[in-house]
């Protein structure tokens, strides 16, 4: 752990596998989609325990699959022209009790080289979309799973939300699939 502004910088887990193999991964992904995809996949969020205290963070499996990156609250974005990592920015408070990471960190386990904070990150998908016409989503479960009985991460309904706000004409295909 080194100092960050007087806050604790936490370290994204190591993975034991190459950034070479999540380009791989998604190089993979792209090549069975039309060459005017643009595919944007949600992490997990940090879930509420009680009060001011969270549980351990677990990252989507998808999402590591085609990142390696292990922190909470990130959107991979990818096409055939770009690739890049959207990033919430923590406050002081947030940095301070949870910690932060440094961005060449996620740019070395992912070989992700663009990592936008959300203003930015935001206003490049915008971008992305006068180009790409078909949009690719790990779409939300609802709320409740009754399959397996419990509640699932917020997080990527909030990214749903938001891209159907940001791109409310463009159909908004299941990437799972």
């Amino acid at each position: 752990m080194s100092s960050f502004d007087g806050c604790v910088s936490i370290k994204p887990v190591k993975s034991h596998f190459s950034c070479q193999f999540f380009k791989n991964n998604r190089s993979k992904l792209l090549a069975k989609l039309p060459k005017n995809a643009c595919v944007v996949v949600a992490g997990n969020g940090i879930m509420q325990r009680s009060g001011d205290t969270q549980y351990p963070f677990r990252q989507d499996s998808n999402f590591w699959y085609l990142t390696g990156l292990d922190v909470p609250d990130l959107v991979l974005v990818l096409s055939n022209d770009s690739e890049f990592v959207i990033r919430q920015e923590r406050g002081v408070i947030r940095a301070t009790f949870d910690g932060d990471y440094e961005d060449e960190e996620l740019k070395s386990t992912s070989g992700i080289e663009k990592i936008f904070f959300e203003a930015e990150g935001w206003k490049n998908l915008h971008g992305h979309f006068r180009t790409n016409t078909e949009l690719y989503f790990n779409l939300p479960l609802s709320n409740y799973d009754n399959r397996h009985g419990h509640f699932v991460n917020p997080w990527r309904r909030r990214i749903y939300t938001k891209l159907m706000r940001f791109a409310p004409k463009n159909e908004i295909n299941d990437i799972r699939t």
